[in-house]
């Protein structure tokens, strides 16, 4: 059986990362979002860098997933968890309904992660104006809506089959720890 709902723990990436950000704002130009909510792993890489033997006990072991959590409060402690520089993020995969958002944690958007679940779509592959305008993209820089999200993914793997990021890339759920 497939796991497709976990916990993640990643960096935060927003204006404390002075340069890095504006860099990334004057690059995106995407002025409205405050902060990237995101699996990432160049914006807001997880936080976990090396396994412990503990992690084996908690953690996603297929679909090569294993810097994904079943355990929230493991997760929170295994990271030292500071809620200034971390975010710790429940994620459904491929979503057919709004998810319930867990118990502790606030609704965020959804994301489309690349084919290899590595890189946002929308937040760090440039730009879609034929599909859709990055004025969509919330403060988090996510979209709001799982039909909107689906749509745009749909015609992303339509229009760019070739595109490695592209081709079988997916939405993802994301809500946030808020302790």
């Amino acid at each position: 059986m497939s796991v497709d709902s976990f916990y993640s723990a990643n960096a935060k990436f927003g204006p404390h990362c002075d340069e890095r950000w504006t860099g990334y704002i004057a690059w995106r130009q995407v002025s409205q979002v405050s902060e990237i909510v995101s699996t990432d792993t160049l914006l807001c890489p997880n936080l976990i860098k090396e396994y412990t033997s503990q992690d084996w006990d908690h953690n996603v072991q297929e679909d090569y997933r294993t810097d994904f959590f079943l355990d929230p409060q493991y997760l929170r402690e295994r990271v030292d968890y500071d809620p200034l520089l971390h975010n710790i993020l429940a994620i459904t995969v491929r979503p057919t309904c709004d998810p319930p958002v867990p118990d502790g944690f606030v609704h965020c958007g959804y994301d489309i992660l690349d084919s290899f679940e590595s890189l946002s779509v929308l937040t760090n592959c440039g730009s879609f104006p034929e599909i859709f305008p990055d004025s969509e993209i919330n403060t988090l820089g996510l979209l709001d809506s799982r039909d909107r999200a689906n749509a745009i993914a749909n015609r992303i793997r339509t229009e760019y089959p070739e595109e490695s990021h592209c081709m079988d890339c997916r939405v993802w759920y994301l809500a946030r720890y808020a302790g």
